[in-house]
């Protein structure tokens, strides 16, 4: 089982590498007594830390907090026969700044202390894991501790099975098991819950499915940014509000204010994309467009003005201008003028129509009218006018083959929507 802990005198020669404490004796006015010597000895030199009544300790652990050099060993100790919690804390020199045994509150359970985690510069979270012997867990109980004083500030019994690992969003944490776990422990919960900081549980019953990966840029409570590919922010219940599409690499989170995050990354053709999005409103207010909203596929080609392309209802598609003008009251036209060519010898192609693209959305202006029949040899001239309001903004115009298109080439065509007139 992954949390039960190592007794003492078999873990102490693994973790002398983990030495954080100084190891100097000579500051030791306390006379150890020789019961206690041996005990004390063998952790003094594994740790570095002084600790009181070494003989009581059963199961030991080791936090190093590498900012202000203090150490944390926590497990438990073994009193009158019964395994209790017990975490303790050590200055720079290995002195003993506070020390915390607390009974098991469960009748008939040993406990012991499992996991730290630094929620904030003044507490900790932590585990109590309650057992009926070493290695039989049976339920968890979240404790919440002063870091200045050892003080225990919160608890939280957790009835819903046993957690091993915790996740800190922006200033909530979540408490769950890992893949491994939850193979090896039957009793290990499949639930992921979410607490603030003072201990109170957020939105029980919210089906939290997803907690971040490894290296995750929390950006919220609920809300985070992948830093693996493929790129996207999402949160905790698996809704996605911006991907960077496929094979996109070489991420760059460049600036985090004021709840607006502004990042860069390699687009699948290369390109340096940059994207600001603003997580109160979880938006995208700004992308560089070297891809699109929805990005195109891997047969896509971004037209030129003027320029022939074969589309795959086997007609030759011509955009022979592509204009944005704003009437000055609020709204822009979209005016589009174009050409299809039937220059196939056995193809009876229909009309295909456009759609210009909302920005970071799927949604789009269709091209309604009529559309005729072009046989081989024909050529159909045709314009149109988008419209939509000055502040929302389209990403591109994209060609769409009629339904029952015979499929004689299959890229796809879109135009970058030009800058107003």
């Amino acid at each position: 089982m992954c949390m039960n802990l190592l007794k003492i005198l078999f873990l102490l020669v693994l973790v002398i590498s983990l030495v954080s404490c100084k190891k100097e004796t000579s500051d030791q006015n306390e006379e150890i007594p020789s019961e206690q010597s041996g005990a004390y000895e063998r952790i003094l030199a594994a740790t570095g830390c002084k600790v009181k009544d070494a003989a009581s300790i059963e199961i030991i652990d080791i936090h190093k907090d590498s900012i202000d050099k203090t150490t944390y060993l926590f497990g438990s100790r073994k009193i009158n026969d019964k395994e209790r919690f017990w975490f303790s804390k050590y200055d720079p020199d290995g002195n003993l700044l506070w020390d915390n045994t607390i009974n098991s509150s469960k009748e008939g359970l040993e406990s012991h202390a499992y996991y730290f985690n630094q929620l904030t510069e003044s507490t900790i979270a932590t585990f109590e894991m309650f057992k009926r012997s070493s290695i039989d867990v049976v339920t968890t109980r979240v404790l919440l501790i002063d870091a200045g004083t050892g003080e225990v500030t919160a608890t939280v019994d957790v009835d819903d099975g046993v957690f091993s690992s915790m996740y800190n969003m922006r200033e909530s944490f979540l408490i769950y098991n890992t893949k491994r776990e939850l193979e090896i422990n039957s009793k290990a919960s499949i639930s992921i819950l979410h607490f603030d900081y003072s201990g109170n549980i957020i939105n029980p019953g919210n089906g939290i499915s997803y907690v971040p990966e490894e290296g995750a840029f929390v950006l919220d409570n609920t809300l985070f940014l992948t830093t693996k590919t493929p790129f996207i922010i999402t949160d905790l219940y698996r809704n996605t509000y911006w991907s960077a599409g496929r094979n996109s690499t070489e991420l760059s989170i460049d600036e985090f204010k004021d709840e607006i995050l502004s990042l860069s990354y390699k687009n699948q053709n290369g390109i340096i994309d940059t994207v600001i999005f603003d997580v109160r409103w979880k938006q995208v207010i700004y992308t560089s467009e070297h891809t699109s909203g929805e990005t195109p596929g891997e047969n896509s080609v971004i037209g030129e003005i003027g320029k022939e392309y074969v589309v795959s209802d086997g007609l030759t598609v011509s955009l022979t201008s592509f204009d944005k003008v704003a009437n000055g009251s609020g709204t822009t036209y979209f005016k589009i003028a174009y050409t299809l060519k039937n220059n196939t010898t056995n193809v009876r192609a229909t009309e295909g129509t456009f759609q210009l693209q909302y920005k970071n959305t799927s949604n789009y202006l269709q091209q309604y009218g009529f559309f005729n029949t072009i046989f081989p040899g024909e050529q159909i001239s045709r314009t149109y006018e988008f419209k939509e309001l000055d502040n929302v903004e389209m990403s591109y115009l994209r060609y769409v083959p009629s339904r029952g298109a015979s499929e004689v080439n299959q890229v796809e065509l879109y135009w970058k929507v030009p800058n107003t007139n």
